[in-house]
């Protein structure tokens, strides 16, 4: 086997999924849908890197067998070419005649998170209506202060009856038949 230089940490993005190779460390670290598989080297036959896209194909212990491919799409093409080649520099050599094992079996699964951040657009959104409620609750405190020792008056409209409202009780009530005496 020949020794390589260590590579510095290479980290693709695609469209569907991220795939992470660190400096010498040995599994390329995949994360799609919310999983993250580690795929040791040992697993992989080989690493197609096709223009914006990048395959890695897991090894079959029968020739009958179609590979595992794992796929990543919509990824920039110099990143794709550096990926898959720094991968291939790091893959172990086989002999023809070495018998192979199922790269699936080698393969571990982890659910959760994938720690991708939220996009800036969905952080912008949430911080605007963050900012919205605490006005509206800033708003509501200081106007409520600000009236709480005051009653206003107000009278129905057919003037039979008057009633006595704080501005705070009236916000909780929905009818309409109010209007400010003068």
């Amino acid at each position: 086997m020949t020794t390589t230089p260590s590579l510095p940490s290479l980290v693709l993005r695609g469209r569907n999924a991220t795939a992470r190779f660190e400096s010498g460390s040995d599994p390329v670290r995949w994360e799609q849908d919310g999983c993250i598989a580690r795929i040791p080297l040992e697993a992989i036959e080989t690493v197609r890197g096709l223009d914006r896209t990048i395959e890695i194909v897991l090894t079959t212990a029968q020739a009958d067998r179609p590979a595992a491919v794992y796929a990543l799409r919509d990824a920039a093409a110099p990143a794709v070419a550096a990926f898959s080649a720094a991968v291939r520099a790091r893959l172990p050599e086989r002999a023809a005649d070495q018998p192979r094992t199922d790269g699936k079996d080698l393969v571990v699964t982890v659910s959760g998170r994938t720690g991708r951040p939220l996009p800036w657009r969905v952080r912008a959104i949430a911080a605007a209506v963050a900012v919205c409620a605490a006005i509206d609750v800033t708003v509501g405190v200081l106007d409520g202060w600000g009236n709480a020792g005051r009653g206003k008056r107000f009278t129905s409209r057919s003037g039979k009856r008057q009633v006595a409202l704080r501005i705070a009780d009236m916000t909780t009530r929905t009818t309409n038949d109010f209007r400010p005496s003068s």
